[in-house]
């Protein structure tokens, strides 16, 4: 019968990340990052202000403006950041 520690090595090998993979995922989710804070810049700038005079309304508007900034430098910054060698 297998000890835990060894039921514990067994599960991290199931699911152990391989280098060679971590590159093209950062590219996945940066792409997906820049189209989503794209289309969301989008449609912040293209709504109507006037739609709503509450302030809460207004505040929600200017965090997801926020948000969807934050998606776009981040998902640049992954989809072409250089993958590091390996040794």
């Amino acid at each position: 019968m297998p000890t835990p520690m060894q039921h514990v090595l067994r599960y991290k090998e199931c699911f152990r990340v391989d280098r060679g993979v971590q590159p093209v995922r950062n590219r996945i989710f940066g792409a997906i990052g820049v189209i989503w804070g794209a289309l969301i810049l989008i449609n912040g700038f293209l709504s109507s202000a006037s739609e709503a005079d509450s302030a809460a309304y207004k505040n929600g508007q200017t965090g997801a403006l926020v948000f969807g900034a934050v998606l776009l430098v981040l998902g640049l910054y992954y989809f072409f950041k250089k993958p590091k060698p390996k040794k």
